[in-house]
């Protein structure tokens, strides 16, 4: 038989301390099964007992007088819950409940699973359950959430009953969280109490040994409320559970082997104590160490040490950062959940004084041929002599040679215009490399990528929405909202860019692009429809065909519900970062969007993409670059906002008057596109995407707690006409 047992925890002084359980006693739900009366019953089947460990019978029992159900497929349960089986009820740290074994009968501990915690459970879902919505649509839930005794005690606790007969539901009583800005309520499980919350990660793997705890699922700490009715359901029957409640806010990475401020040279060595979940698999945690958010040349060694070479970046004082990113939740990596934080991102910092007498100062990677000679950028801390070459690293030819006696210290700029080495044959691969010799002695070896795949030019906005389930008390409120602010207003914004008499007013012109750019007018808008029976409504189809078309370079997607991985409804169509990475993508060169807005649920929670999910991020998906790289080197600009929180389509502002998700949506697109003077004949299509954003937080304060995160080029400008400036980073234009 399988148990479920439940830690009842509660918060002090942001300690995790256990309480015993006492006599609580769970209680087995029947809703759903249909009662089978004794002379129905056949002779010979499989009878499972509701409560108690014991062992299912091939025949019904012949002296207890208690409800028997239909499981189907000849199976039945004995519904022994009002009767003392024997089940230890005595002071413990765990409540114990039963479910049938699945067919072949036994107790677990005959047959034990022996899969990590991380593949065990990942056939259950955590739900928050909404009781409004189940008050008004579902009265079987509502009576059944009702039904929980009253909790007297003042300090947090859990209580947990068996739901149907494949669930659990939940009762958080007295958590509050209004102090927290980082961490959440998380819900963990694991198959023993006795095993530890946290360990110590060996990104070698020598840590994987150790199973424990997971997150089987989050509340954000804005949204933790007294009391939450927890779901957890699709539980199987061959495993033992153990839940409890902590709150979470990702692992703990720490640096040491070099103090802040300490002066570094040459190749350092550093040490990252990481701390995460005792159930985290090391294929799902990865390490990325960057300077001032550029790749750095580094090497991951045993025990987390990082070798790290200071020579490939400026001298002066460097931000190290270690970025460690983590997957603590059990879920099947081939169908990820909605609205669902599945990677936790924690990053390392430390300030370090680089000095070296040579060293890179901007290897200017991902520059795009369109700038016509690119600029390599090394430094010199004295006179010295120096000697660069640049080769295809494919056969080893030269393709540029320099040689030059530099009288002082100072920054080198080598220069390079994508030719062969007689100066006028284009260069045609994709790579090349650069080995610079200064004669003090240094040597430096970097190989660039060339930014043939660069980013759309401006042209129209793609704008879709989904739709909320109509008969949910608020569904139908939020779908005339999107529809005035999305379909309507923000439609109409676009629509009207060239409209002598309109908001905007900006002008165009064959040939020569006056404002704006020729073309910007063009939009294409969808909405993705509650249909709760199919998901064949033809959003996919038209995003598949929108994005993969070169006459729309912008996109405004939301309010929707999503996941770090997905996008669309809970019934409806569901579209993975992969499908958007693949339809953006077959659009050919120059593929990337110039700009997007995707407004659900943690669009911007990775931070790293994990190699076992093959998923890309939104931002990767759309073809936006880290703002790093794209503001150290002459590439093609384009930025992105997306949120990596969860996100409420609707709520209360600050002065007590409610607002919309979609409100907010149609006010950052007009912000950028019209500038800080959003009237007729005082609009700037030059305004830098970064300003419309802090202008929006300051507009909508509520914004700040679902973790707005912009990606790519903080200066981008609505207007086109200045592109090839802002490719060189020349903000001349922009306002």
């Amino acid at each position: 038989m399988k148990r479920i047992r439940l830690e009842i925890g509660y918060l002090l002084a942001g300690a995790i301390l256990l309480l015993a359980a006492g006599r609580l006693q769970s209680q087995i739900d029947t809703s759903g099964l249909q009662e089978v009366p004794r002379e129905q019953l056949p002779k010979v089947a499989t009878f499972y007992w509701a409560a108690g460990n014991l062992p299912p019978l091939p025949c019904p029992p012949g002296d207890l007088d208690v409800p028997i159900y239909a499981l189907g497929s000849n199976h039945f349960l004995i519904d022994n819950s009002s009767i003392d089986s024997g089940l230890s009820r005595g002071s413990s740290s765990m409540l114990s409940a039963s479910f049938p074994h699945g067919p072949g009968g036994g107790d677990f501990s005959d047959n034990p699973d022996t899969r990590r915690n991380y593949e065990k459970f990942a056939p259950q879902s955590f739900s928050v359950i909404n009781t409004n919505d189940a008050a008004a649509n579902d009265t079987n839930l509502y009576n059944f959430l009702i039904s929980f005794p009253p909790d007297t005690n003042t300090y947090p606790t859990l209580q947990i009953k068996l739901y149907r007969t494949n669930a659990v539901i939940i009762k958080a009583n007295h958590f509050d969280y209004s102090g927290e800005t980082v961490r959440d309520f998380a819900l963990l499980v694991c198959d023993s109490p006795a095993r530890p919350t946290w360990k110590s990660v060996d990104l070698a793997g020598s840590s994987d040994a150790q199973d424990g705890w997971l997150v089987q699922g989050t509340v954000p700490n804005y949204a933790v409320t007294d009391p939450m009715f927890l779901m957890v359901s699709n539980i199987l029957t061959t495993r033992e559970a153990v839940f409890r409640a902590i709150p979470f806010g990702g692992p703990e990475v720490v640096l040491s082997g070099a103090n802040q401020f300490d002066t570094v040279s040459n190749i350092i060595t550093l040490h990252a104590a990481i701390t995460d979940l005792s159930g985290t698999a090391t294929t799902n945690q990865r390490a990325v160490v960057t300077v001032n958010g550029l790749p750095a040349r580094y090497t991951m060694g045993p025990s987390n040490t990082i070798s790290l070479d200071t020579r490939y970046a400026p001298s002066g004082f460097q931000d190290i950062e270690v970025n460690f990113g983590s997957v603590p939740l059990a879920f099947d990596w081939q169908n990820p959940p909605i609205v669902t934080k599945l990677e936790y991102d924690t990053m390392a910092t430390l300030y370090l004084d680089f000095e070296n007498s040579a060293f890179l100062v901007n290897a200017s990677d991902m520059c795009s041929p369109n700038i016509g000679t690119n600029y390599i950028l090394f430094g010199l801390s004295q006179p010295d002599t120096i000697e660069v070459t640049i080769t295809d690293p494919s056969s080893g030819r030269l393709l540029a040679t320099n040689y030059a006696v530099i009288p002082s210290a100072g920054t080198v700029a080598i220069p390079w215009n994508f030719t062969e080495a007689d100066g006028v044959t284009t260069y045609t691969n994709d790579t090349y490399a650069v080995h610079f010799i200064a004669f003090d002695p240094t040597s430096l070896n970097i190989t660039n990528k060339i930014d043939r795949k660069g980013v759309r030019m401006g042209e129209g906005t793609i704008i879709t929405y989904v739709e909320e389930d109509p008969s949910d008390i608020t569904g139908s409120l939020l779908n005339s909202q999107a529809d005035i602010w999305i379909h309507q207003t923000l439609s109409f914004l676009y629509n009207d860019i060239y409209d002598p008499w309109g908001l905007t007013q900006y002008t165009r012109n064959v040939g020569w692009d006056y404002d704006v750019g020729y073309a910007r007018n063009i939009t294409a808008f969808a909405i993705d429809t509650y249909v709760p029976t199919t998901h064949n409504n033809g959003w996919r189809q038209f995003l598949q065909l929108k994005l993969g078309s070169f006459l729309y370079s912008d996109a405004t997607i939301g309010p929707t519900h999503g996941s770090p991985t997905s996008i669309g409804t809970f019934s409806g169509e569901i579209a993975s970062t992969r499908d958007l990475l693949a339809w953006t993508s077959a659009a050919g060169n120059t593929w990337r969007m110039r700009k997007v807005a995707v407004w659900s649920c943690q669009s911007g929670a990775n931070g790293l993409v994990l190699t076992n999910t093959a998923y890309p991020t939104f931002a990767e998906a759309f073809g936006i670059r880290p703002k790093a790289l794209q503001d150290s080197t002459f590439m093609m600009k384009n930025a992105g906002l997306f949120w990596a929180g969860g996100i409420d389509q609707g709520w209360f502002g600050s002065g007590g008057s409610p607002q919309t998700l979609c409100e907010a949506e149609e006010a950052f697109d007009q912000m950028w596109v019209t500038g800080p003077n959003s009237f007729p004949g005082g609009c700037d299509p030059n305004f830098a995407i970064y300003k419309a954003l802090n202008r929006l937080l300051g507009a909508y304060s509520n914004l700040q707690k679902f973790n707005p995160v912009l990606e790519g080029y903080w200066w981008l400008p609505y207007s086109t006409i200045h592109d090839d400036e802002i490719m060189g980073n020349n903000l001349t234009h922009v306002k």
